[in-house]
Parts: structure tokens; C-alpha cells; sequence
């Protein structure tokens, strides 16, 4: 079994480090990514001499991105993102909404996001208002909310009719008195 290298980060390596790091990775992951993408370098006497100069740039870039993240919390608080998606006549959907769907309706708001800010665990399957949760860089956490209407009026209206209904039930509906 071949032992790990200690390299000194160029770049952030998402589940890796931060740029002016000294991690361990396998060789292997050395040899066939960080080294040809530029992102990392073995680290020797003369590579962390560098460390220190890294780290500073990395927390100036911390700093941006944090400022960054905390202006597109702020515009997420007023936006609300809406879609018409393709449902039956009973009102279930045809297919989901996806992380890349979120992202295309964020886009159309002049928001870009990277993927990995979607914190969705399951794509969505439901009609409705939802709340998406989103993990900007820097650890700043918000959500945007998420509109989903049917596509064809008619369903929209029938789905509306019986949530009336179901709601003057439920108005109607003696309560029942607890027994003495």
C-alpha cells in the first residue's frame, strides 16, 4: 500500500483543502489531477516557503467571496422563483425539478450560481410553494423560495376547486366533544 503525499495547495480543491494548505492525498490523485490541473504541488523546503504568501491571498479571496455571498443572500430574500411545469389532470407531475432547473431559473434573475450551492437531496415532485436551501461560498446559508404551478389552466383551476372543498369540509366537520 502506497503512502500518502504532503502537497502544498495552488488552488481550493473542493473535499480536499484551501489553496495554501499542506494536505495529504494519495499518489495516484496527485499524479493524474492536482498536478496536471495546476492545483497542487508536493511539498518540500522550497514549496513552503510559499505557504505563507498562499494563505495570505486565500484570505483576501475569503474575504470577497464572503462580501459576495452575503449581497446574493440579500437579493435572495426578495426573489421568489417561479415555473409552470407539466402535470396529468389530477395534478402530479411529469418528471422534477432539478438542481440544474433551479440554477437555469436563478440565471434568469442574473444570479449564477455554482451546482454545489444546491442543497437538494432529492429532486421535487410536488406542486406547490417550496424552499430551496442554498450554501453559498464561504459558509453563508439562505434558500429561495420556489413556485410550481401546472402548465395547463384547467388543472390549476381544478386543483384549486379541491383544495376549497376540502378546506369548507373541514369547516364543516362537527368536532367531536371528549366523552365525560
Amino acid at each position: 500500500m502506497k503512502k500518502k503525499q504532503t502537497l502544498l495547495l495552488l488552488e481550493d480543491v473542493h473535499g480536499l483543502g484551501r489553496k495554501g494548505e499542506v494536505v495529504q492525498a494519495k499518489p495516484g490523485y496527485f499524479r493524474n489531477f492536482l498536478l496536471p490541473q495546476q492545483m497542487a504541488l508536493r511539498a518540500g523546503p522550497q514549496t513552503l516557503r510559499m505557504q505563507d504568501r498562499l494563505q495570505k491571498e486565500r484570505e483576501e479571496k475569503a474575504r470577497v467571496d464572503r462580501q459576495e455571498s452575503e449581497k446574493i443572500k440579500e437579493q435572495l430574500v426578495s426573489i421568489t422563483l417561479q415555473t409552470k411545469v407539466k402535470t396529468d389532470p389530477h395534478g402530479k407531475m411529469y418528471g422534477s425539478l432539478t438542481v440544474l432547473e433551479i440554477l437555469s431559473l436563478l440565471e434568469q434573475q442574473g444570479i449564477v450560481l455554482e451546482k454545489q450551492a444546491v442543497r437538494i437531496t432529492k429532486p421535487i415532485k410536488t406542486l406547490g410553494t417550496h424552499r430551496i436551501p442554498l450554501a453559498l461560498k464561504e459558509e453563508v446559508i439562505t434558500s429561495v423560495k420556489v413556485i410550481l404551478d401546472p402548465e395547463d389552466e384547467e388543472v390549476k383551476l381544478a386543483l384549486a376547486r379541491q383544495a376549497e372543498e376540502k378546506a369548507a369540509l373541514a369547516s364543516e366537520s362537527p368536532q367531536e366533544e371528549p366523552s365525560v
